[in-house]
Formats: C-alpha cells, sequence, structure tokens
C-alpha cells in the first residue's frame, strides 16, 4: 500500500508541475506577441490561463486590439498633427477660419466614426464641436463673436489637457506642453472672466445704450465692474442718420475698469447721427 500511495503523490506532483510550465509558456508567448503588437495571439495565450497578472493583459490586449482595429489610435493621431499644425500657422496667423480649417480637415471625419473606447468617442465629438464652435464665432454678431469663440477655445484647451492624462497624446511634445497643456486652466478661467463681464455690462447698457449729455458732440456712459476681474474694454460706435445711413464710426479704449469701482466714459456722437448701434470687447491678464 505504501508503494501504490507513494506512486500516486509522485503521479500528481508531476500533472502539477505540467500544468505550471504549460501557464507560464504561455504567458511568456503572450508577453512576447504583446511587445510584437500581435494581438490576436496575445488574447489566445492569455484565455483560459491564471498566472500572474494575466487576466489584466488580456483585457489590456483586448483593448488594444479594439482601438487599433477601429478609429480610436487613428484619431489621436491625427489629432497629434492637427495640434500642431495649427500651432505652426496660429504663430504666423490669428486667423480664426484658417486655424479651425486646419483642424477640421483633419480630425471632422471622426465625428462619426465607429471607436472601441466610448470615452475616448466622446471626447472626440466634443472636440470637433468646440473647434467648429470657433468657426461659427465668425457668423454670429460684433457682440457675440468673442464670446462665442472663447467659448469653444475653452473647451478644447479642457479636452487636450484630459486626452493627454488619460491617452498620453502628445505628453512628450514640450512645444504643445508648454502652449496648450499648461495652459487649460487659465483659458477656462478667461472664458468664465468673459461670461461674467459680457452679462454685467449687458444688464447695466442693455440693447439700447442709455447715455447722458456732456456737451454737443460728447455723451457719457455710466457703468459700474460687478464682477471681481480687471479688464481693459474697447467700444465700437456706428452712426447712422435719419435714412440708416452709416456716418460715421468709432472705437474707443477703456484701460483699468477694475473690480467694483464705477466709471464714466465718455464719447462723442457726430452732430448728423440720429441713432447709434455698440458692441464691446473685453481683455483680461491672467
Amino acid at each position: 500500500m505504501k508503494k501504490i500511495y507513494t506512486m500516486l503523490i509522485c503521479i500528481i506532483a508531476i500533472l502539477i508541475l505540467s500544468g505550471c510550465s504549460n501557464q507560464e509558456d504561455k504567458y511568456n508567448s503572450g508577453k512576447e506577441a504583446m511587445n510584437n503588437g500581435d494581438w490576436d495571439k496575445a488574447i489566445e495565450c492569455f484565455t483560459d490561463i491564471e498566472y500572474e497578472d494575466s487576466k489584466e493583459l488580456l483585457a489590456q490586449c483586448t483593448k488594444e486590439k479594439g482601438m487599433n482595429e477601429k478609429s480610436d489610435y487613428a484619431f489621436l493621431d491625427a489629432m497629434s498633427k492637427s495640434i500642431m499644425k495649427r500651432y505652426e500657422v496660429s504663430e504666423k496667423t490669428d486667423d480664426i477660419e484658417k486655424c479651425t480649417a486646419i483642424e477640421l480637415e483633419l480630425i471632422g471625419k471622426f465625428k462619426d466614426a465607429e471607436f472601441y473606447d466610448s470615452e475616448l468617442r466622446k471626447l472626440a465629438i466634443d472636440y470637433i464641436n468646440a473647434v467648429e464652435l470657433e468657426k461659427q464665432s465668425l457668423t454670429e454678431s460684433n457682440g457675440n463673436k468673442q464670446l462665442k469663440y472663447y467659448e469653444g477655445h475653452s473647451k478644447r484647451f479642457q479636452i487636450m489637457q484630459t486626452l493627454t492624462d488619460n491617452y498620453g497624446l502628445l505628453a512628450d511634445n514640450v512645444d504643445y506642453k508648454t502652449n496648450y497643456y499648461n495652459n487649460a486652466n487659465k483659458e477656462s478661467e478667461r472664458y468664465s472672466a468673459y461670461k461674467l463681464v459680457e452679462e454685467d455690462l449687458h444688464k447695466q447698457l442693455g440693447d439700447d445704450l442709455e447715455c447722458d449729455y456732456v456737451d454737443d458732440v460728447t455723451y457719457r456712459i455710466k457703468i459700474k465692474n460687478n464682477t471681481e476681474y480687471d479688464y481693459d474694454m474697447m467700444m465700437h460706435f456706428i452712426f447712422y442718420d435719419a435714412d440708416g445711413t452709416i456716418v460715421d464710426t468709432n472705437e474707443i479704449y477703456y484701460e483699468d475698469i477694475v473690480a467694483g469701482k464705477k466709471y464714466n466714459l465718455d464719447f462723442y456722437i457726430p452732430v448728423n447721427a440720429e441713432r447709434f448701434d455698440y458692441y464691446t470687447e473685453e481683455y483680461f491678464e491672467f
């Protein structure tokens, strides 16, 4: 009996050792296939084995296979190219139409593409929408152009930062990190400032600007900066005669509109003007 028990124990031990060796071989083959980008072979090796971190590697390989076969990595590659191409052009011109066209040409097609990673798909669509918002700002009325542009601009920066954090977008590119990634929070704050200041000015000035008479050609607007932001402001005036013909235009730059303070802003009205339109632009330092 003792010999039989000994023989059975030996056979069981050999089977266990043989099973371990087989799993280790599959694991190592899977790791090698991963390094070579052979996702199908790696998935085959990691399936149905339980060895070290094989389950985690199986999930990773499945994701890599899906992202390579669908549009995920193609989009990230196109994003990298579009951002840096726009950066090169923006160093020479601030032409919004040209800059947005560059990006949309490279990434616009991904709005309807199929992605493996649902979160990446959402970020892709949100980014394309943000670029389109920048472009659409050009068709807005003068008073809304600036705000609409910076809404899209801010969204772009936030999405780029997320893509870098979660997907490694241009993570090693110094120009990108300096000019885009590191400025995401600043651009978000800039948009918030524009929005608050625009709302504050609209409440005070409204669509029909009320002003006080100073002398025959000078009128005065009274405002208070009810926001927490200091800013400079450009006011653009368009003057019309009784027939609706433009008789003059004027731009006045008001510096240092400090948070919490009241201001008298003087401007002139031509003697032959019967009415005028206006819009403002604000400038902030962050």
